[in-house]
C-alpha cells in the first residue's frame, strides 16, 4: 500500500526540519561571535572556520537526542505498520469467512431447489408432459451447471422422445464436462470414471444408431472400447452395427475379440453364421 512508503518519508522530512530548527535556533549564538578585531585578509576564512567549528559543536551536542528521537520514530512507525498489516489480515479473514458462510448457505438453498425441480420434472414425465419436464431440468441446470447427472437426465428425456440430435449433443457435453472435472481433480485414471465415460459413449453410440447415423455410431462404440477395452457388451453391440452395415472387416475383427474375452457368449455361433453371409 502507499501508506507504507508515506510514513518513512514523513519521518525523514520531520528529521530534516528538526536539524534545520536546531541550526536556526543557534544562529544568534553564532552571530554573537565577535570577529571585528581580526585582520581584513583573514576575516572571511576565520569567520567560516569559527562558524563551522561552532556548528559542529552544536550538532554534536544534539546528536544523541536526535538519534534517540529518530530511533523512537522508526520503531513507532514499524509498530504502526505491523498493526496495520495485522488489522488488514484480520479484516480479510473476517470477510472471507462471511463470504464462504454465505456461499455455503446459497449452495444449500440451491441444492434443495435442484432436488425439488428434479422431482417435479420426474412427476411431469409420469404425466406425459415432456416439455414441462425439460423446463424443470433446465432450471435445475441453471442452479447447478456443473452437475453431470442433471444433463444426463435431460439427455435421456430427449432420447426417449426421439429428439436425437439434442440427446447426442447433450451427451457430448456431458463427456466434455466430466473430463474437465476429472482433470481438475487429477482423477482421469480412476476406474469409476472410466466406467462412467464408457457408459456415456455407449449411450452416444446407441443414439446415433437410432438416428441411423452408423459411421458416427461405430466411432462412438470405438471410443467406448478405448476407455473400456474389450468390454464384452460394447463388443457385441458394435458387432451388431458392423453386421448391419455389412462391414465384414470390422465385424471379423470385433468377433475375434469377443471370442477371446467372452467365449461362452451364446450368440457367437449366430454371429459367425451372419458373418459368413456378408
Amino acid at each position: 500500500m502507499d501508506y507504507y512508503n508515506i510514513i518513512p518519508s514523513l519521518l525523514i522530512i520531520i528529521s530534516m526540519v528538526i536539524v534545520i530548527a536546531i541550526i536556526l535556533r543557534h544562529m544568534s549564538e553564532l552571530a554573537a561571535i565577535n570577529t571585528d578585531s581580526m585582520e581584513t585578509s583573514l576575516e572571511d576564512r576565520l569567520k567560516k572556520k569559527i562558524i563551522i567549528s561552532r556548528l559542529k559543536n552544536i550538532l554534536k551536542s544534539r546528536y544523541i537526542t536526535l538519534n534517540t528521537l529518530l530511533n523512537s520514530a522508526f520503531n513507532y512507525s514499524s509498530n504502526v505498520l505491523r498493526n496495520i498489516k495485522e488489522y488488514i489480515f484480520k479484516l480479510e479473514h473476517y470477510y472471507q469467512s462471511l463470504y464462504y458462510r454465505s456461499l455455503k448457505m446459497q449452495k444449500s438453498k440451491a441444492g434443495q431447489a435442484v432436488k425439488e425441480l428434479v422431482e417435479s420434472a420426474k412427476d411431469s414425465i409420469k404425466k406425459n408432459k415432456p416439455d414441462q419436464a425439460k423446463q424443470k431440468y433446465l432450471q435445475a441446470i441453471e442452479l447447478d451447471p456443473k452437475n453431470p447427472e442433471l444433463y444426463e437426465m435431460l439427455a435421456h428425456l430427449y432420447w426417449d422422445y426421439k429428439e436425437y440430435a439434442d440427446a447426442a449433443n447433450t451427451i457430448l457435453y456431458i463427456i466434455e464436462l466430466r473430463t474437465k472435472l476429472n482433470l481438475v481433480n487429477d482423477d482421469f485414471e480412476n476406474n469409476s470414471f472410466q466406467l462412467i465415460l464408457g457408459a456415456h459413449y455407449l449411450d452416444l453410440a446407441l443414439i446415433y444408431k437410432d438416428m441411423e447415423n452408423y459411421p458416427a455410431s461405430i466411432s462412438a462404440f470405438q471410443e467406448a472400447l478405448r476407455v473400456q477395452p474389450n468390454h464384452p457388451r460394447y463388443l457385441a453391440l458394435l458387432l451388431d452395427v458392423a453386421i448391419l452395415t455389412q462391414n465384414k472387416e470390422l465385424a471379423t475383427d470385433v468377433l475375434g475379440k469377443l471370442k477371446n474375452v467372452n467365449p461362452e457368449n451364446e450368440k457367437i455361433s449366430e454371429y459367425e453364421k451372419e458373418l459368413r453371409s456378408l
